[in-house]
């Protein structure tokens, strides 16, 4: 190849690194950032506008992280000739498209298919959340939190404990057993007497939390590892070297940052209580809610500080609130 042709060729291929990592970078932060807010807000109980308004949000912010990898591994190739602004654009439309209706439809899914007494119990769930986040509750294993608990811990186990405990062993004695130890005085007849429209926004809040911080840690891994791998080869680039198998290495990294963060235990994962009592039964009902629930018990506590410095320093404390709430 002539030098100058070859010289031009090199500028476009640091272009485009340059512009895909200008457009990583900031993701990245609004994605950490949301997913910070949204363990912040999911920790507690959720309003309608609220769970409404992290649910469009969880959307919007999770089919762009999708649209940049499609745009990555998927426009480029398939599509050579439109590498710049128009496969962009497409990428980034067909990943909110896709997000939006695919996390629609899963709730919505899970919400009409579950039994009455799946929401009912929610509720109860709910209200022991942060008892839960605390290490208050025990079963005949033994507590639920063995040993002093992370802030990131603690609110990944309070949005998170609902979802983890819904079938739980004999779940309905010992969420009875929970509420006494607490100072709370129900029974089921009593939770069977929760109006309709309250128990489906208990089931969706239970919902939602493994759902949203499932997929918005998960967009912001793979995009982590496109990040790093674009300031490799845009460094190679930079010294005249040319990084081979491009797609296998950033598939490996990612692969990597996944494992290493699925795999990392804590005070509320290693505890017998979690393994005995409450993982079975989520994996034998509901596989799919059971992976996403361990998947964020797991990954969301190491990634927690990066996650709040993100949302509290970069993005000023967003509310990520609805334009028009």
């Amino acid at each position: 190849m002539p030098p100058m042709i070859a010289s031009a060729v090199r500028a476009l291929r640091l272009n485009r690194k340059l512009a895909l990592m200008l457009l990583l970078i900031p993701y990245l932060l609004v994605e950490l950032a949301f997913n910070h807010r949204l363990l912040m807000l999911t920790s507690g109980t959720l309003d309608n506008q609220a769970l409404r308004g992290l649910e469009i949000w969880g959307r919007i912010i999770s089919g762009i992280g999708l649209g940049l990898l499609l745009w990555t591994f998927a426009m480029s190739r398939l599509l050579p000739r439109l590498a710049g602004l128009p496969a962009l654009m497409l990428s980034l439309g067909l990943g909110m498209v896709c997000m939006w209706h695919a996390q629609k439809a899963a709730i919505d899914y899970w919400v009409s298919q579950a039994p009455a007494q799946d929401k009912q119990i929610s509720l109860a769930l709910g209200m022991l959340a942060q008892a839960a986040a605390l290490g208050q509750l025990r079963t005949e294993h033994g507590p639920l939190m063995n040993q002093p608990a992370s802030e990131g811990l603690r609110l990944t186990v309070a949005a998170l404990f609902p979802a983890s405990a819904l079938h739980a062993t004999q779940r309905e004695t010992l969420i009875l057993n929970w509420a006494r130890q607490m100072g709370a005085s129900y029974s089921v007849q009593d939770l069977a007497q929760i109006p309709p429209d309250i128990a489906d926004n208990a089931y969706r809040n239970l919902i939602l939390p493994p759902l949203a911080l499932g997929l918005s840690l998960l967009f912001a891994l793979l995009n982590l590892a496109q990040l790093a791998f674009a300031l490799a080869r845009y460094a190679a680039l930079l010294m005249h070297r040319e990084l081979g198998r491009h797609a296998l290495v950033q598939a490996l990294l990612s692969i990597a940052l996944i494992a290493v963060s699925a795999s990392l235990g804590n005070a509320y994962v290693d505890t017998s209580a979690f393994a005995l009592d409450l993982r079975p039964g989520l994996w034998r009902e509901n596989p799919l809610l059971a992976l996403l629930t361990d998947w964020g018990l797991h990954a969301e506590p190491p990634w927690f500080a990066l996650a709040e410095w993100a949302h509290n320093s970069v993005l000023m404390q967003a509310s990520f609130k609805l334009p028009w709430g």
